[in-house]
């Protein structure tokens, strides 16, 4: 039985409404229709990556380990041993920030990659992180880091058993927006921080980066104090980074533009994952593309670039009196609705389960005491 499918223009291609290309409706939330010759697919949520913390609480108590300082003690010396003596061609060194021993992995049979971290130089740092895209794993990609973890570090205590108290503390949520070239859609939040931009000069922005805060901390005793800060949400053209890594463009001709949430959990335990909460919040996502725009085109575009680096504020300034009492509002044909809607997070529970991470969070749900292996 075939698949349903739906057939989306390309309305860049000149003449207007060019071929269709057919796109899986398993893939697709919904369909926005800009003009009457441009639609634009948004794709369901999907994980980009994640980063995954252990420390073996819980499942230490439930092994024959003397203590978690001998354990990791014992956990590390493996490790190295397995480093030095080069015993495994799919593992190489690697330079895991705050980390003394670090390793990247390509799983067998092209199933994915992870880094690793162990023995972290302060010591209230996870004693081990696990850091990868789970948008290249498959099926086996979970069970082989399993399977990894017990030749790397012995198997006093399996790797199922140590998800237990794991946590996630950081994972990237992409959404896809098919056949809207980024330079016509306008992120827009208020209070935004800053913006930043990445791309080359001949073929102009391809990343913007959002920020909504400085990421400085202030107290007391430390008058500023400056922590690592990744950027809330980053959108660029998803396309052309295919392209530019010598890959066929998975959706072929059609504009790809990636929205995405870099998302911070800190202690978020693993386990609660599946209820994690839409992260957009007050974050905007409009189309450029209409049938009316306010006022002049050329005028509306160039206010809507603005809006892009200046923020919403701050390019409403430069409009003429006139223009800024003919600003659309909410629901305004040229300034449409967002394309990110709530109804689109009924589809976290299929995110997960196409990133073939389900097996982790039913690890993470599972007492170590009750685990027989």
């Amino acid at each position: 039985m075939t698949a349903s499918q739906i057939k989306i223009a390309d309305a860049y291609n000149i003449p207007s409404n060019g071929p269709e290309i057919g796109l899986g409706e398993e893939l697709v939330s919904h369909v926005v229709h800009a003009t009457d010759k441009h639609d634009i697919a948004v794709l369901k949520p999907s994980i980009d990556k994640m980063k995954i913390n252990i420390s073996g609480l819980g499942a230490i108590k439930h092994s024959d380990a003397e203590n978690g300082y001998e354990y990791w003690k014992c956990v590390y010396g493996l490790a190295l041993d397995a480093l030095k003596d080069n015993s495994y061609d799919n593992v190489k060194r690697a330079r895991i920030a705050r980390y003394k021993i670090g390793m990247a992995v390509d799983l067998p049979d092209d199933a994915g990659s992870f880094t690793m971290g162990l023995n972290p130089y302060k010591v209230t740092d996870p004693a081990a992180t696990l850091e990868f895209n789970p948008s290249h794993f498959d099926l086996t990609s979970v069970p082989k880091i399993a399977a990894f973890w017990a030749g790397i570090a012995g198997d006093q205590i399996s790797f199922p058993k140590l998800m237990w108290s794991a946590t996630c503390s950081r994972i990237d949520i992409a959404f896809d927006l098919l056949n809207l070239r980024l330079a016509d859609l306008i992120v827009h939040r208020e209070n935004l921080w800053k913006v930043t931009s990445f791309g080359s000069y001949g073929e102009g922005t391809e990343t913007l980066r959002y920020y909504r805060n400085s990421g400085y901390l202030t107290n007391f005793a430390v008058k500023q104090v400056k922590k690592e800060k990744r950027a809330d949400v980053i959108v660029y053209d998803k396309r052309a980074e295919q392209m530019a890594h010598g890959l066929t463009p998975k959706f072929g001709g059609l504009e790809h533009t990636r929205i995405e949430f870099q998302v911070d959990r800190k202690g978020g335990k693993l386990r609660t994952l599946h209820s994690m909460k839409f992260p957009k919040k007050d974050w905007f996502f409009r189309r450029i593309v209409s049938e009316d725009a306010p006022f002049d085109l050329d005028r509306w575009r160039l206010f809507l670039d603005s809006a892009r680096f200046r923020g919403y504020s701050g390019a409403e300034a430069l409009l003429t009196p006139d223009e800024r009492a003919q600003l659309p509002t909410k629901g305004n044909a040229a300034f449409p609705d967002d394309l990110l809607v709530e109804a689109m997070w009924e589809h976290w529970h299929d995110a997960l389960i196409r990133a073939h991470v389900v097996p982790l969070l039913a690890w993470a749900n599972k007492e170590p005491k009750d685990f027989k292996f």
